[in-house]
């Protein structure tokens, strides 16, 4: 069926669906959001996805689009090789593809963190995954911040490096505060101040979870974001 705008069918807390709105923003693609988890919503996701995860973008055509790599690569392809956020082949893309990948295993490992110490009954949870998680996650972030150039994270130009790892530190200061304390990761902290300071990461900031309806209903982002710079 034929839809005015796009769909992206998840809530900003999951850095996934965040990066995806984010990047829609930048691109000025107007859309619709449904701020849903699979976990709350799991019927309602279902409706869209068989995997039932977030985010999963419908577009105008009805084609389903799910995993936040696809989506964003469609995105791209979308906007064409000049506005995307992913370079084309280049020196510069296998930078921002390094820096892409470490910022999503971090999310990940992050996730697999926060499953065992906040979601596991306590009398079940398993402190040794505990301690080596969050030793390889102190490791992989001192790693990134390392990686992270100026005036933006892969070079010159704005990036989904950027995009990725300002949604990744905005997770870690929500969900790990240990981990990623204020002031220990100088390059990170500086980036996240940048990424804050664009319209596009204001528009999809995190919801407040004491204020999303469980019913959420969708909203539009109906206008165009100015180019970040």
């Amino acid at each position: 069926m034929r839809r005015e705008r796009p769909l992206l069918v998840g809530w900003n807390r999951s850095p996934y669906t965040r990066r995806v709105a984010i990047s829609m923003h930048m691109y000025g693609i107007e859309f619709e959001q449904r701020a849903q988890t699979a976990w709350d919503h799991f019927d309602d996701v279902r409706r869209f996805n068989p995997i039932v995860k977030i985010p999963t973008l419908v577009t105008e055509d009805g084609e389903v689009i799910v995993e936040s790599a696809a989506i964003l690569d469609y995105l791209d392809c979308r906007v064409g090789p000049e506005r995307a956020l992913m370079p084309p082949p280049s020196p510069l893309r296998d930078r921002v593809r390094q820096i892409v990948a470490l910022a999503t295993a971090i999310i990940d490992k992050g996730r697999e963190l926060r499953y065992e110490v906040h979601l596991r009954p306590a009398e079940l949870r398993y402190e040794p995954w505990v301690e080596r998680w969050s030793g390889q996650l102190s490791s992989a972030i001192e790693s990134l911040d390392g990686m992270i150039g100026t005036p933006f994270a892969a070079g010159d130009r704005l990036t989904q490096a950027d995009v990725t790892v300002g949604v990744m530190v905005d997770m870690y200061r929500n969900m790990h505060q240990h981990l990623m304390p204020e002031g220990r990761y100088s390059r990170l902290d500086a980036l996240a101040e940048r990424c804050h300071a664009m319209s596009a990461f204001e528009r999809a900031a995190l919801e407040d979870i004491s204020a999303t309806p469980s019913n959420a209903e969708p909203h539009l982002a109906s206008q165009p974001a100015q180019a970040a710079t």
